[in-house]
């Protein structure tokens, strides 16, 4: 267990969340986004990605999770999963609304979860939370 990262309270730790954006395509109203530019946003390079993510593998780091922003807004996503050292669990969490063109190619790169956020079933609900016209 030497070489382990660990919690205050003695956990091993075996996942690490990194949000690779902050853009999003949609404008939820619970989101801490706000006042963001997305046009003067840099973002961690897919090179700098996997370089953490090996180090990390190396204190005992088995799943990472994606998350944003929207990670689906980089075009390079695919690019950042395919690069990633052969890990237990890779998952993003998303908001859906590109998922279904990307997710064949999410796949075959390695991605093998997808949480998708829901904040509502009902389509007028879901336009005013997510501020989209289209709704579900």
């Amino acid at each position: 267990m030497n070489n382990m990262l660990m919690d205050p309270y003695g956990r091993v730790i075996t996942s690490l969340r990194i949000s690779v954006t902050q853009r999003c395509n949609l404008g939820c109203i619970y989101c801490h986004q706000e006042g963001e530019n997305s046009n003067s946003i840099s973002e961690i390079s897919p090179k700098t990605i996997a370089r953490i993510v090996t180090a990390a593998t190396e204190y005992g780091v088995r799943k990472v999770k994606f998350s944003g922003g929207e990670p689906l807004m980089r075009n390079d996503f695919e690019e950042i999963i395919a690069a990633l050292p052969e890990l237990k669990d890779v998952s993003a969490t998303t908001n859906g609304v590109l998922l279904s063109e990307r997710a064949a190619s999410l796949a075959k790169n390695g991605l093998n979860r997808v949480n998708i956020s829901l904040p509502s079933l009902n389509k007028e609900h879901y336009k005013f939370i997510t501020g989209s016209r289209h709704g579900l």
